[in-house]
Parts: structure tokens; C-alpha cells; sequence
């Protein structure tokens, strides 16, 4: 299917890995996808668009959806001793950052 490797039954669904130059993943037919080691999920990407991890039942109002039986952290770490690492939470009227 042109330059890409498509795994799939017919040209319009399946998978397509297009060359290493696009850095790409194209998923045609609305699926979710799975990312597993073994048996295990780690992560999951709802057809309507949620990331899960640690959940394949991302919930539906969130973007990330992330879960643990054990203590559950977070991190955003920069590498650079001279900048900031931060969270920027951001509505329409309030931007809320936790440095």
C-alpha cells in the first residue's frame, strides 16, 4: 500500500506503518488500541479518544485516565538543572501551575 505496511483485510481498515521518515502509526477503522505486555494491558487508547493507563476502561470524560492498585504518582521531570518542571492546569477563565 504504497511505501507502508498495512495489516489489515482490505485497503480502506488495518493498520498502516508508514516509513520510519513520517514517524507514523495510522489506525482506519475506528478500533481502540492495546498496549500489552504478556497478558497484561498497560495501555489503552479508547476509539473515542481517552488514554488509559493502568485502565482498559478509560472514563469518558477524561483525556488520561490513570490507575493503580498501589500509590499512584505522577512526574514531570526536567532534565535541565535551570529549568522548571511544571503542571499548567487551564480552563477558559483560570490557569492554576503546580511548581
Amino acid at each position: 500500500y504504497n511505501n507502508n505496511v498495512l495489516f489489515g483485510s482490505t485497503g480502506n481498515e488495518g493498520i498502516y506503518l508508514q516509513p520510519i521518515g513520517s514517524d507514523r502509526i495510522h489506525i482506519e477503522d475506528n478500533a481502540n488500541i492495546s498496549f500489552k505486555s504478556g497478558s497484561t494491558t498497560n495501555m489503552y487508547i479508547s476509539s473515542s479518544g481517552p488514554v488509559g493507563i493502568g485502565t482498559t476502561t478509560p472514563s469518558s470524560d477524561s483525556l488520561l485516565h490513570i490507575k493503580s492498585a498501589d500509590e499512584t504518582q505522577l512526574r514531570i521531570e526536567s532534565s535541565n538543572a535551570n529549568s522548571d518542571a511544571y503542571l499548567a492546569v487551564d480552563n477558559a477563565d483560570n490557569v492554576w501551575v503546580l511548581v
